[in-house]
């Protein structure tokens, strides 16, 4: 060899082996909840070039990585990345495992890393400059939960702003949620007019603040995403039987497993409740499929549907004389009537395509479909007559929505110098149809149609009087009417080093139009359209912008500042000449902390926030709504959840709410927005014998509280703060049996979920809805 290409040679040599001398090498694996490898799963390690592919046995490595302290972050389709911090030490090899959760569900753990269906992003729940709080099924299913109102109590800045109907109506940071916008179901729209927590719910996000930067329209208060359970790996069949106080009973039934080359899940329940309260009941049946599957390494989906029925006797609430509530009401009468009732039927199915398109991107989408009809016979208690009797008033509505709603999002990294950035577009596309029809006994009088009364009943011992018949009730309303909803946003996060920490800046922004179209006929006027024929077309188009920092000055904190913006369209309400309104307009503004404590079993989110709504729509007493209004509601929001040790699992809250209103023609400044207490707040704990003689054992037991607050805007009727002490023990008999005990309202307290005024000024009237007496629900859960 000539002297020049051998002195070469052992240049290059020595240089390699100089370059082994410092680098290093990284191994692993990557599985999924269930402990299964996952094959084909990508691992980089960020901001370099270098990364690679898991095996069959789902094992990784990774040679010549340079010496240092980097992320890796590994993915797969169909499941959330996941990423954790590694030091390369020159001439060693470092091992890193990572158990990735279902992009759209999780398995049951009680900390909750991410939320990508409620925040449309892979990110963690650490790395979203918004509070998001998750109640995981764990906690759901040690306090029986029986609603969403049961789960959402654990979760500060929710409160429940009345309960005129078999479910729950909500405010969100003091500010109403809406029934066609609010709620989500996988991320999807879903129209809330039942209570929606069915036996395939296996967790409930909440994403506080404005979110329109992601979901176009939409109410400020925040989002509440109710996540189902995802079809298994493993085959297994589950049967509960429950009953409970005031003749509930109810008896659910899960299968899962492989079924050739997919997953399948079946999920049924069928139940019936009593009341306390005369002769309010309901019965609902449920059914929901799931299949699933991943063709390769890069391509996943996955299909669902699921229907309901539900029907039910509403209670129109309990009549009080007076102008406040006395401490010693009797919750027992019932001043409705068996003949007014509620129907519930809906059909939802939802599809969803995972596609990795190469190692750094990855294409998501999906299409829905929802049917719902909510069909309701309502009393209203108008008044408290001179001879002692309560007039009443009935009308019966039947609204139908349907949903079709697609949604397709791009994400990938990228890195520019020390910056990396990942980025997300997507575009949205979502169409809903509305009909009503309404039916009501009717009076003429000068010309003019009115509302008649129907039978009064007496305030002392109400008693059913019937309702009258179908030929003496006439159609007084019909509405039919569609919109569009489409928009196209983007997300970027870029993160820096800084420090010995993180820097992560979040931008985000979404183009929306909304279109509207609706007739009104009203034959009768009420307080959302004169009489007559009333066309209404809205048509919006927004820009809403979102964004935050979060600095991470260690890998266990987060702090972080944000602002955001939300706007919702007027069409339901209209003023006195039958006009549309302006769209109302939210903006919030947000600092806080999360922290993972305990060495990362326990996790803590420090919130506080001033959010304003302008363009709000207020009702003149016993007249049409007038948009005059400007509210705002600040507070301070603590969320806690987490095991704290092995035997121990807690869930705490607390929620400093001040919403007032600020800018009004009718009311004045200062005054409180309904159902928002200024304090609200929960401790729930379980303790689990690990070993011994109560090997087995569950105890738990959670104290739920909520401050006073007020039934409308003028602040008439004030429901008094009330505190509500639950207590639990499961037992574990065998592998497989499971036997679970719960009492409600464990010290009897007598409270008021809400309240509002009726009457005039010489005989006022309290309609109040009491809250549930001492109960209990038993548990039987077999598994095979």
């Amino acid at each position: 060899m000539h002297p020049a290409l051998r002195a070469l040679s052992f240049l290059l040599g020595l240089t390699a082996a100089v370059g082994q001398a410092q680098s290093g090498a990284l191994a692993g694996r990557v599985t999924d909840a269930d402990g299964a490898p996952l094959p084909g799963a990508n691992v980089q390690v960020l901001g370099t070039a270098l990364g690679a592919a898991t095996d069959a046995d789902g094992r990784f490595a990774i040679e010549a990585v340079p010496a240092g302290t980097y992320r890796l972050r590994a993915s797969s389709v169909g499941y959330a990345p996941a990423e954790a911090a590694v030091t390369v030490v020159p001439g060693r090899r470092a091992e890193v495992g990572f158990v990735l959760l279902d992009a759209t569900v999780e398995a049951g753990a009680v900390l909750v890393r991410a939320a990508p269906t409620a925040t449309k992003s892979d990110a963690p729940v650490r790395l979203i400059p918004q509070a998001v709080a998750v109640v995981p099924a764990p906690v759901l299913d040690a306090q029986a939960a029986g609603d969403v109102s049961e789960a959402l109590r654990n979760v500060s800045g929710v409160a429940v702003a009345d309960r005129t109907e078999p479910f729950a109506r909500f405010t969100l940071r003091g500010f109403p949620a809406d029934g066609t916008g609010t709620f989500r179901r996988n991320g999807v729209e879903v129209a809330h007019y039942h209570d929606g927590l069915n036996a395939n719910v296996e967790r409930v996000e909440v994403l506080k603040g404005p979110a329109s930067v992601l979901y176009g329209r939409i109410e400020p208060g925040g989002v509440v995403n109710l996540v189902t359970k995802r079809p298994l790996g493993e085959r297994r069949a589950e049967a509960t039987a429950a009953l409970g106080a005031f003749g509930e009973a109810r008896a659910e039934a899960d299968l899962t497993g492989p079924l050739g080359p997919v997953r399948y899940r079946v999920i049924s329940s069928a139940e019936q409740r009593g009341s306390w309260r005369g002769g309010v009941e309901e019965d609902a049946v449920f059914v929901s499929s799931a299949l699933a599957g991943a063709p390769s390494a890069r391509l996943a989906w996955r299909v669902e549907g699921e229907v309901e029925r539900a029907t039910a006797v509403l209670d129109p609430g309990l009549a009080l004389a007076g102008a406040t509530i006395p401490d010693d009401f009797d919750g027992a009468p019932f001043f409705g009537e068996a003949e007014a009732d509620y129907g519930w039927r809906s059909a939802f199915a939802l599809a969803t395509l995972d596609a990795q398109l190469t190692e750094a991107w990855s294409l998501r989408a999906t299409a829905s479909a929802g049917r719902y009809t909510y069909d309701r016979g309502r009393i209203v208690l108008d008044s408290l007559r001179a001879d002692g009797l309560v007039a009443r008033s009935f009308r019966r509505e039947v609204s139908r929505y349907r949903y079709l709603q697609s949604e397709t999002a791009l994400s990938g990294d990228l890195a520019t110098g020390p910056v990396r950035h990942r980025v997300a577009l997507g575009l949205e596309l979502n169409r809903l149809a509305i009909d009503v029809t309404g039916t009501a006994p009717l009076r003429e009088a000068e010309g003019a149609v009115s509302f008649a009364a129907i039978a009064p009943v007496s305030l002392a011992d109400p008693q059913p009087t019937g309702l009258p018949g179908a030929d003496d009730q006439v159609e007084y309303l019909s509405v039919d009417g569609s919109g569009i909803n489409a928009g196209l946003y983007a997300q970027e996060r870029a993160t820096v080093p800084l420090g010995g920490g993180r820097l992560h800046a979040v931008l985000a922004g979404r183009l929306s139009r909304v279109t509207v179209g609706a007739t009104w006929f009203a034959l009768a006027e009420t307080p959302d359209t004169p009489a007559g024929v009333n066309e209404r077309d809205v048509a919006v188009t927004a820009f809403t912008p979102g964004g935050g920092l979060i600095y991470e000055p260690a890998e266990a904190l987060a702090l972080y500042v944000s602002g955001g913006r939300s706007f919702n369209p007027v069409f339901q309400q209209v003023d006195a000449e039958g006009h549309p309104f302006e769209p109302t307009l939210g903006a919030q503004v947000e600092a806080g902390a999360k922290a993972d404590l305990l060495g990362g079993r326990l996790a803590a989110t420090l919130a506080a926030y001033r959010l304003t709504k302008r363009n709000a729509i207020t009702r003149e007493p016993g007249g049409f709504y007038v948009q005059t209004g400007a509210q705002r509601s600040r507070g301070v929001e603590v969320d806690l959840l987490g095991t704290p040790t092995e035997a121990v699992t807690v869930a705490a809250s607390y929620a400093f709410t001040d919403a007032v209103v600020i800018e009004d023609a009718l009311y004045p400044a200062g005054a409180r927005l309904p159902g928002a207490p200024r304090h609200s707040g929960s401790v729930w704990a379980r303790w689990s014998a690990r070993g011994g003689a109560l090997a087995g054992l569950d105890l738990s037991g959670g104290v739920f509280a909520v401050g006073p607050r007020f039934g409308s805007l003028a602040n008439e009727v004030e429901a008094p703060g009330y505190a509500v002490v639950d207590l639990g023990a499961a037992y574990t008999v065998r592998p497989g049996l499971r036997v679970q005990a719960v009492v409600t309202n464990a010290l009897d307290a007598r409270y008021v979920v809400s309240a509002e005024r009726g009457g005039g000024e010489e005989a006022p009237l309290v309609v109040a809805w009491p809250g549930a007496p001492r109960g209990f629900r038993l548990r039987v859960t077999t598994r095979l």
